[in-house]
């Protein structure tokens, strides 16, 4: 389902027998009571179903569970696991041979974006308890050394929090503890307005080397009025500034394909992105209309979508499928080659970033073309793993790797990917179709 149940349980109960409206921990833990003394689910608080006379029940909702330490973290590469990809199935969890540990530290956020879920939850979880709830230092050090037990090659940490560290005595707490704990360096995700000089400190000195944050869109009457997300092109830059003044490389979230901009915001875009410097981490998203979100309301009142293109089958469609940005090819219109271009801009090669300038500020049909065919290139390789793309891509940072003399980060590499193969042809066999 496109939709939370939480967010719409009435439209989850046309094809389901029942729909946790809320956090679903406690929820489930009452369904287990309710298994082993064989009685029925009717009557838990939070879980919506339909009466004998066919009516929707309002179970409510319970209040947010507050003590995030008491809820297990994910298994990984367990006994009993079974693993299936592409036909193929395994008892070996291929998460353990990804160099980067994903894990969360906390629920929540202190945005209310119109594209984004949380315009919906803030509102209707007011009063229900805090919303932003974060896990002490040291149950996420216990499960940072679960998951170190089963990865074979970790190199970083990656803290998929909305918002890591809003709390500054926990983030003075979790920097110690987290120094002296483990040597992995570890990238975390901020709002921009809460990036300080002091917290930025704490964090470098812990081991943070990235720090990734939204601009959603390069025009600030965009960002503030369509998209409702605080701060201006200037208050990023000198976000970033604070970042790279601390050794702590930012990496920026942008979405395209928003029918509000122009091809004057995106221009804008196109040169914030640009000033804010090498070397760049860049998030490209395509623009998704969810039901009874803010932003969707908005398209379809300036006529920008249909009621069509919100379907479920749609939004599905476009979910699963078409999340990432996809450059056009071919861009005939300026609008079209500035979203490559923009697409492009984690290329720092010099010509590349002298074209890129030239196009944001007039139309130049060669260089809009060049430009174009080098964001295929670029998604081809990155996103549709056109084989002989990344093994030209292998091939080129092997090279430059070599001719650095960085020998180190080269044996790594070609360790981690024989290590990989090796690892993946065991306990696989594939799926009978039936």
């Amino acid at each position: 389902m496109v939709n939370s149940p939480t967010i719409s349980p009435d439209e989850a109960l046309t094809f389901a027998d029942y729909a946790c409206k809320g956090d679903g921990e406690l929820v489930l833990l009452r369904m287990h009571e309710r298994l082993r003394n064989g009685d029925g689910f009717r009557g838990i608080q939070g879980l919506w179903y339909r009466g004998d006379d066919g009516e929707i029940c309002d179970m409510g909702q319970d209040t947010l569970y507050q003590d995030m330490d008491d809820i297990p973290y994910p298994a990984i590469d367990e006994m009993q696991m079974h693993f299936i990809e592409k036909g193929e199935r395994s008892s070996v969890d291929p998460e353990i041979f990804d160099p980067e540990l994903l894990l969360m530290a906390g629920r929540g956020c202190v945005y209310l974006c119109s594209y984004c879920v949380n315009a919906l939850l803030i509102p209707m979880n007011r009063g229900n308890g805090r919303f932003v709830r974060i896990r002490s230092p040291e149950n996420v050090l216990e499960e940072i050394d679960y998951r170190l037990g089963k990865y074979k090659n970790p190199e970083r940490i990656t803290f998929n929090d909305e918002i890591f560290g809003v709390f500054d005595d926990w983030v003075a707490d979790f920097s110690a503890k987290y120094k002296a704990h483990c040597d992995l360096p570890f990238e975390c995700e901020l709002v921009p307005k809460l990036i300080r000089e002091e917290n930025v400190k704490l964090l470098a000195d812990a081991g943070m080397n990235s720090l990734h944050f939204g601009v959603q869109s390069g025009h600030d009457e965009v960002r503030k009025n369509v998209m409702h997300r605080p701060g201006t092109n200037e208050e990023l830059i000198e976000k970033s500034a604070i970042l790279r003044s601390n050794g702590v490389t930012p990496q920026y979230d942008i979405i395209l394909e928003n029918p509000f901009d122009t091809v004057a915001t995106l221009a804008d875009a196109l040169g914030l992105l640009l000033d804010f410097g090498t070397p760049i981490n860049l998030n490209t998203y395509k623009m998704q209309y969810f039901p009874h979100y803010p932003f969707t309301r908005m398209a379809l009142d300036a006529g920008h979508i249909r009621e069509e293109d919100v379907s479920y089958e749609s939004v599905a469609e476009s979910v699963l499928y078409n999340m990432v940005y996809r450059p056009r090819f071919p861009a005939t219109q300026r609008r079209d080659y500035l979203e490559n271009c923009i697409y492009l801009v984690p290329w720092t090669w010099k010509p590349i970033r002298l074209m890129l300038r030239s196009l944001q500020k007039k139309h130049n049909p060669i260089f809009a073309a060049l430009v174009t065919v080098l964001a295929y290139v670029r998604y081809r390789q990155s996103f549709e793993g056109v084989s002989s793309l990344i093994w030209l891509r292998r091939i080129y940072l092997g090279l430059s790797a070599l001719l650095r003399g960085d020998i180190k980060t080269l044996t790594t590499k070609i360790r981690r990917i024989v290590q990989e193969d090796r690892h993946r042809q065991p306990n696989t066999g594939r799926l009978s179709a039936r």
